[in-house]
């Protein structure tokens, strides 16, 4: 079995001495594939990569955490960058994405790529915006018919889009074709949903689906099946950033996932998700501790849990 990812990988160009920039591998799908690889997963990267210096750089970092691409899915097209600047410790993102390579791809194509073994198929972010969105549509209802998971990690971008509206209804629109999805109080927001009352927006908009959010500092919700988990993040005294803490959280939750992933009915057993919530929380506590994104090894993970839990 394995996971497939779709999505952007983005060159961050990150504030360094002397007012220089420092670009660093990106983006949220592709960190969270990188997670995945990091906690022995096996994980497939779907998305077009330049054929640039800096797509050059995505695929030696492939090579090096075992994340298994096409080396012909290379395009002309340059690579995305995102211009980081750090506003009370939080990165913001000035995003440069007019004719980029991750998304020159057709439905076909990326549908071509993935191999007859894979079980959960995740995308989500950057390529929710209206210009990439129907593409995506029509690759998930091809996949779901395939019997494959959808993973969709929402993870807005407003900044990007100018039509506002028809990002939000383009999504509410998408979000019955997943299995998983995940998303942060400020993706509620920027939807548009009241999430004062949660448990109601759960119902009306995800209640076919295993629902993961994040609360940040407060930790991580779980809703299945009528079943919800609530539990607590890790307390950090020494974080660096927040790059990629929440792509690396639900990177090591859907590798809990991956593991009962052929029985469905597990995912709602609480138990189980207090587990995959602790992992995942976990990960991203660990992840924070370090400049950029570098998700943690499992060892590391169990050994915070294993912490936590003779607290």
């Amino acid at each position: 079995m394995t996971i497939c990812v779709l999505g952007e990988a983005i060159a961050d160009l990150v504030p360094a001495a002397q007012g220089l920039y420092d670009p660093k591998v990106g983006g949220s799908p592709f960190n969270f594939a990188r997670c995945l690889a990091r906690l022995e997963v096996p994980v497939r990267y779907v998305s077009p990569v330049s054929s640039d210096a800096l797509g050059d750089r995505m695929v030696d970092e492939m090579r090096l955490q075992s994340i298994a691409f096409d080396p012909a899915n290379r395009s002309p097209l340059p690579t995305s960058l995102a211009l980081v600047a750090y506003d009370n410790g939080q990165p913001r993102y000035s995003l440069y994405r007019e004719g980029i390579a991750d998304t020159d791809f057709t439905v076909e194509g990326v549908l071509a790529q993935i191999p007859a073994e894979t079980s959960i198929f995740h995308t989500g972010s950057l390529m929710l915006v209206p210009d990439v969105i129907d593409r995506v549509a029509q690759l998930l209802d091809q996949l779901r018919a395939r019997g494959i998971v959808i993973s969709l990690d929402i993870n807005l971008r407003p900044g990007v889009v100018r039509d506002q509206d028809e990002y939000r209804r383009k999504i509410l629109a998408l979000l019955p074709m997943a299995d998983i999805i995940k998303a942060s109080d400020e993706d509620m927001a920027l939807l548009g949903l009241d999430i004062s009352d949660l448990d109601a927006v759960i119902t009306r908009y995800f209640a076919d689906s295993m629902m993961v959010f994040t609360r940040g500092e407060e930790g991580a919700l779980a809703y299945v099946a009528g079943l919800k988990v609530n539990v607590p993040a890790y307390r950090v005294s020494n974080i660096q950033d927040t790059i990629g803490a929440g792509d690396t959280f639900y990177g090591a939750f859907i590798a809990r996932i991956f593991a009962i992933v052929k029985s469905r009915s597990a995912w709602a057993d609480e138990s189980f998700l207090v587990g995959a919530l602790n992992a995942a929380c976990a990960a991203a506590a660990i992840n924070v501790t370090r400049a950029g994104c570098q998700p943690p090894s499992m060892t590391e993970i169990e050994e915070l849990v294993e912490a936590r839990t003779r607290l």
